[in-house]
């Protein structure tokens, strides 16, 4: 409980290690134990009526240890090459991913769509690299609109092409005038995306390959707003109690970037990319 009150927080992982005399690494994987264990508990979300849905975009990011396994004493030392070299084209570094060598929705960016029902339920994740398509919208999506939705986007292609594939309702708002006022806004969605990226600057960035996790909490924030830290972290709990698997540590380790980031390089997880 004290830990997932730190937590909610936003408390840093080095400080709780110090708070409850754990390891930063075993807070590490505490971290992501909750997270992951609150993703599966989300898997039923379904939104309806009017629903306020859009993208937002963050860098590429291979934050992380390329030396745990080593710095862990497991073993004989290896050699790992760096994430960055696996999933850049260009091979460059910026492992926080602070930067991008080109500009606009480049395929340097991860898209995650999120979106709000008019019931208030939340959904969202990454998705793909660059502007999404249709089939990137429905791999978000499927399962979790209701008979009952009318689509509230911007003017985006895809969010009208997928609205025409599954026959559904769509309101397009075509300025960032009709975005902000009226009846029908994007106000929520656009509030979750601000939420989503403060949440991720407090932790000092995020590796893509942890970004679907950090986009629960931000949705589980969302869900339960004006309430204190303690109350939100005895729902948490809460809610922890009725998942039936969690995560173990050696997944947790060994968990890769999604398929969507190789797919960009015509490679796949285990195929040499040349620097």
């Amino acid at each position: 409980m004290e830990y997932i009150r730190l937590m909610n927080m936003n408390v840093s992982l080095r400080a709780i290690a110090e708070a409850l005399e754990i390891n930063v690494t075993t807070a590490f994987f505490w971290r992501h134990k909750i997270l992951t264990a609150l993703k599966d508990g989300k898997s039923d979300a379904v939104l309806e009526e009017h629903t306020q849905a859009d993208e937002t975009f963050t860098q590429l990011s291979t934050k992380g240890n390329n030396n745990a396994y080593n710095n862990l004493h497991r073993g004989e030392p290896v050699f790992r090459e760096p994430d960055y070299k696996k999933v850049r084209k260009s091979g460059h570094r910026h492992a926080r991913g602070s930067c991008s060598s080109t500009r606009g929705l480049s395929q340097g960016l991860v898209c995650t769509p999120f979106a709000i029902g008019g019931n208030d339920i939340c959904w969202g994740k990454p998705s793909n690299m660059g502007a999404p398509s249709s089939g990137d919208l429905d791999s978000v999506y499927a399962g979790h609109l209701g008979e009952s939705v009318i689509l509230v986007t911007d003017a985006s292609t895809a969010a009208r092409k997928y609205a025409e594939d599954k026959e559904l309702p769509i309101i397009q708002l075509k300025s960032k005038t009709e975005s902000r006022q009226g009846k029908h806004n994007l106000q929520k969605v656009n509030n979750l995306h601000s939420s989503f990226k403060q949440d991720l600057r407090g932790y000092n960035g995020v590796s893509t390959k942890y970004l679907e996790n950090y986009a629960n909490l931000t949705i589980f924030k969302q869900e339960t707003p004006g309430i204190t830290d303690i109350t939100r972290a005895a729902l948490l709990t809460d809610k922890l109690r009725n998942v039936p698997k969690v995560a173990r540590w050696k997944d947790l380790r060994a968990k890769d970037y999604p398929p969507f980031v190789y797919g960009v390089l015509d490679t796949k997880p285990g195929d040499e990319v040349s620097t």
